[in-house]
């Protein structure tokens, strides 16, 4: 099984800008949040945030945590 993103789809629904997205996380985390790390995270790439990310991003978004993932299973 492989854990498959949907943040890009998410965002692209809700109509965010990523600038957007970033300034109310550091607001809600008190933490800076940069640009390329951002970017990992919805692309799929590098290290998945950490959980309290993701509860700041359910309340952002208006989704529910386990919306921003799905398993995707090997066929054989």
């Amino acid at each position: 099984m492989q854990l498959i993103p949907r943040f890009h789809e998410i965002i692209e629904e809700k109509g965010y800008k990523h600038k957007f997205i970033i300034a109310e996380l550091e607001k809600l985390l008190n933490k800076p949040i940069t640009q390329p790390q951002f970017s990992k995270w919805v692309n799929g790439r590098g290290k998945k945030p950490d959980a309290d990310v993701l509860w700041a991003l359910a309340l952002i978004l208006e989704c529910k945590v386990d919306d921003f993932y799905y398993y995707q299973t090997e066929q054989k």
